[in-house]
């Protein structure tokens, strides 16, 4: 069997550790006001761009996996299913950011 998983906020809790750098960005609010576009990829406003050009990638390096999601997907694979990680981000995204 084919399973895809998502990675933010599935596999990973992107939201919550971006929180941190949205409340000490001086746009912050902003960011916070369109955060479900901004996890599907989306740069609304020139602020977001400028949010997501100074932490995307710094930050998207140093997501954690949630806690036992390796084993998860460890079983499943050695159960013989091909494991797709699904996410909104592609390289479009990450090159508006720049």
């Amino acid at each position: 069997m084919n399973i895809g998983i998502d990675i933010d906020d599935t596999l990973v809790e992107t939201t919550k550790d971006l929180e941190k750098d949205i409340l000490s960005y001086e746009g912050g609010q902003e960011v916070i006001e369109h955060i479900e576009e901004v996890m599907r990829g989306e740069i609304p406003t020139e602020n977001i761009r400028k949010f997501m050009a100074t932490y995307l990638t710094s930050r998207l390096e140093k997501l954690k996996i949630k806690k036992n999601a390796v084993n998860v997907i460890d079983k499943l694979k050695n159960d013989g299913h091909k494991i797709v990680f699904i996410t909104s981000r592609g390289e479009e995204e990450r090159k508006r950011c720049n």
